[in-house]
């Protein structure tokens, strides 16, 4: 089977979920804003195209290619979200059940909400270039590390520091 090496920055709580119960699923719970739903449940309709079934949650967002601190920073809140405790999960996920797209399209049709679609024919992975990934689960069998990110002193820290 064809596997792909991902990271994912997931609160503290869901790392332990994913440790006591031994994987992680989406939860709607997690969903940033309300007003997010319509895009997040197109993800769901472009991974069930895809072939890969959510059975009813959003997906998990992961990336593949170079991450680094600044990219925690630039999807979670310094003041806010990281002083909360988050982790950078690696893993290895089944290539047949990750979705990759780019991030620039997505964000676009976020704000505000326009529908939007996969590409194209899919995204062929390539180690130099930052893909988003999205996939329904992580086991815990896939995952090979876990780091907590910081949570402070972010205008000291190398923000090119991979993760």
């Amino acid at each position: 089977m064809d596997r792909i090496q991902l990271k994912t920055f997931q609160p503290l709580t869901r790392v332990r979920t994913l440790e006591a119960t031994g994987e992680l699923r989406g939860s709607w719970a997690q969903i940033l804003s309300v007003s997010y739903d319509p895009a997040y449940r197109d993800m769901v309709s472009e991974m069930a195209r895809a072939g890969i079934d959510c059975a009813g949650n959003p997906p998990i967002w992961a990336w593949y290619g170079p991450l680094a601190l600044i990219d925690a920073t630039m999807l979670l809140n310094e003041e806010y979200d990281l002083p909360k405790g988050y982790a950078t999960i690696t893993f290895t996920a089944p290539r047949d059940l990750v979705l990759l797209s780019e991030y620039g399209p997505w964000c676009e049709a976020l704000f505000p909400y326009r529908p939007w679609r996969a590409p194209t024919p899919p995204l062929i992975p390539d180690p130099a270039v930052q893909l988003q990934a999205t996939l329904p689960v992580i086991r815990a069998s896939w995952v090979s590390d876990i780091t907590e990110l910081p949570t402070s002193g972010f205008d000291e820290l190398d923000m090119e520091q991979p993760v």
